[in-house]
């Protein structure tokens, strides 16, 4: 065997397992957020509880004339109610889970996050090939704005003409390479195996990439 021939091996190993490393911290990630959600189901359900006690106070407060008071509790409970509010954008717990990964990222980057996605009840896929494809496509989206003028990522998925559509647009540099993304060769291999289609655009400093899954009969 050649020396190129080991060399370009142990470059392809290497790869694989930087690959390996890339998705199992992402599996670590959705983990620990399907952990908090159900620790926020938790509290949920101690907070249905409680609310009757809240109520006892309310009542008390209007029974005595005092409604600036019973107005400055409600305020308070309420805003507490929504600071505690677990973001659910389609209502699919993975899909879910991985969208407030990629938000949370995107916040700490100073990058705009915006989700529109409507998975509709003829989900194709298996529902970890699909958060595998968005993750990725995510982590190369949010790779590629940050650090532009006005960094955006926004998510959008749609039930299309009986095929589904992913569609991922965020700003990026205009000499971006499309080409190099991390994870493309994971995405191609799970859409292959649904007979899926990624399409990837860039012009005016964005990059769009696209996913089209065929609908089962």
């Amino acid at each position: 065997i050649s020396i190129f021939a080991i060399a370009s091996r142990i470059v392809h190993l290497t790869e694989r397992e930087v690959e390996a490393e890339r998705i199992e911290g992402r599996h670590r990630l959705l983990e620990s957020e399907l952990e908090a959600e159900r620790i926020f189901v938790e509290k949920a359900k101690e907070i249905r509880h409680d609310q009757r006690h809240h109520d006892r106070i309310v009542l008390e407060y209007l029974d005595e004339g005092n409604i600036e008071e019973a107005r400055r509790y409600l305020g308070a409970h309420g805003d507490s109610v929504e600071s505690d509010r677990l973001q659910s954008w389609c209502g699919n717990q993975l899909v879910d889970a991985q969208l407030r990964i990629a938000c949370r990222s995107c916040l700490g980057r100073g990058i705009a996050f915006t989700a529109d996605i409507r998975l509709g009840e003829s989900f194709v896929m298996d529902d970890a090939d699909f958060v595998s494809v968005m993750g990725n496509l995510l982590e190369n989206a949010i790779h590629a704005a940050e650090g532009t003028e006005s960094p955006s990522v926004a998510v959008f998925s749609r039930v299309m003409d009986d095929k589904l559509l992913l569609e991922i647009k965020n700003s990026a540099a205009d000499h971006i390479s499309l080409s190099e993304g991390t994870g493309l060769g994971s995405v191609k291999r799970i859409l292959s195996q649904h007979d899926g289609l990624l399409l990837q655009d860039s012009s005016d400093g964005f990059v769009i990439s696209r996913v089209i899954i065929p609908l089962g009969d």
